[in-house]
């Protein structure tokens, strides 16, 4: 991913991972995975927008997202 590149704590644990010190970091196929427990989370880089992006897509847009709080409950 090329986000990954400009974003300073993905270079500096892609530098652990090559290092043979991944903590609970993995990398499949170009993407960086976090792992805690039996969780298994993609890491998103901190590039303009692109958190903020994903967030409104799969959580605010009308199509994807919740109803609201009084729906959901």
């Amino acid at each position: 991913m090329a986000a990954y590149q400009t974003d300073e704590y993905a270079q500096l644990t892609f530098k652990d991972i090559h290092a043979g010190q991944p903590g609970p970091f993995e990398l499949h196929r170009s993407v960086l995975f976090y792992t805690a427990g039996d969780a298994r989370r993609i890491y998103v880089p901190a590039q303009s927008g692109l958190r903020e992006r994903l967030m409104w897509e799969h959580h605010d847009n009308p199509l994807s997202g919740h109803l609201g709080r009084d729906k959901t409950h």
